[in-house]
C-alpha cells in the first residue's frame, strides 16, 4: 500500500492524500493461462488535489473465471474503501488454483497548530480524535486453507511533533465498529500531525465453498478533533476543518461527557455488522 510520505513526518505544515487499487484474476491449464490486472494509484503532497476527495476504482476479469472490484477515496478527515471478488468453483477441466483478488487503501495526513482559546504560548491542553468507522463484510471472512479471505484494517496516528504520539489500529476480524477515541497531551504552539489509512483485502479462489467475498466500507471512515477547551483550533494545514459537529455524528449518537473521559483507554465502544449479501 502508499503510505503516508515520510515527509509528513519531518516537515510542516504538511498535508496529503494517497490511494491504490490492485486488482488481479488469474486462471491456469489445463486451459491457456489467463491474467488480467486492473491497477491504479494517487499521491498527492501539499497539492490542491489533497484538500479535496479523490476517488479511483479498477475491475478485472476473465471470461469464465473470476472478477475483482476495488474503488477508494481518500480526502482530509474522510477515508473510503469498496473491495469485491467472486470466482467459480472448481469443476474437472478446470484448475483449482484459479483466483481472482482486490488489494485497496487510502490514506490522508493533516497538520493542525495548536492556537486560540486566548491561551498563551506554551499552555498544556489536551485533544481528543475520534475515529467512527463502519461499513460491511460478507460471510464467512476466512476459510481454512486461505481459499477465501475478507479483511479490513484501519489505523490512525495522532502526534504532536514535538512530543508524544498515540495511536489505534483496527482490524474488521477483531474490533467493533463504531466510535473509537485518541487522547494528546500538547500545548499552545505545538503542531499536531494526524496520520490515517484504511485498507481492505477480498480474495476467492476456486478451492472455496463460498463464491463471494465483499468488504463495503464505502461510507466510512471519518475522524474529528475535540479540544479540551472552547475556540482552540480544529483547522488543518490543508483547510479542512475537524470540528467534532456540534449536532449529530454520522451514527446519530453523540458520546456523553462521562464516556469521553474514558478515552485514554483509546477505545469506546462499538457496533459490528457482519452482514453476507446474496450475489
Amino acid at each position: 500500500m502508499i503510505g503516508v510520505a515520510s515527509s509528513a513526518a519531518q516537515a510542516s505544515p504538511v498535508f496529503q492524500t494517497t490511494g491504490i487499487v490492485n486488482t488481479h484474476v488469474h486462471s491456469f491449464s489445463p486451459g491457456p493461462n489467463q491474467t488480467d490486472v486492473g491497477y491504479q494509484q494517487f499521491n498527492y503532497l501539499n497539492q490542491p488535489q489533497a484538500q479535496t476527495s479523490t476517488t479511483i476504482e479498477q475491475t478485472a476479469a476473465v471470461a469464465g473465471a473470476g472478477k475483482a472490484f476495488g474503488r477508494v477515496s481518500a480526502a482530509p478527515g474522510v477515508l473510503k474503501a469498496w473491495s469485491w471478488s467472486t470466482n467459480p468453483a472448481w469443476t474437472p477441466g478446470t484448475n483449482p488454483l484459479d483466483y481472482a483478488a482486490s488489494e485497496i487503501g487510502s490514506t490522508f495526513a493533516d497538520t493542525v497548530l495548536v492556537k486560540g482559546g486566548g491561551l498563551a504560548a506554551g499552555t498544556p491542553v489536551q485533544y481528543q480524535l475520534a475515529l467512527h468507522i463502519e461499513g460491511t463484510t460478507s460471510t464467512p471472512s476466512f476459510e481454512m486453507g486461505g481459499a477465501l479471505a475478507t479483511e479490513v484494517s484501519a489505523y490512525v496516528n495522532f502526534r504532536d511533533l514535538t512530543g508524544a504520539t498515540v495511536s489505534l489500529n483496527w482490524n474488521s476480524n477483531r474490533d467493533d465498529e463504531g466510535w473509537y477515541w485518541l487522547t494528546l497531551d500538547t500545548q499552545i504552539g505545538a503542531e499536531l500531525l494526524i496520520s490515517a489509512g484504511l485498507n481492505a483485502t477480498t480474495y476467492v479462489s476456486a478451492n472455496a465453498k463460498s463464491r463471494f467475498a465483499e468488504a463495503d466500507y464505502g461510507h466510512s471512515s471519518y475522524f474529528y478533533l475535540a479540544p479540551s477547551v472552547a475556540d482552540l483550533n480544529t483547522l488543518g494545514a490543508s483547510g479542512h476543518d475537524f470540528a467534532l459537529p456540534s449536532d449529530t455524528p454520522p451514527d446519530g449518537s453523540v458520546p456523553e461527557p462521562a464516556t469521553l473521559s474514558l478515552v485514554l483507554t483509546g477505545l469506546l465502544f462499538g457496533r459490528r455488522r457482519r452482514a453476507g449479501r446474496s450475489h
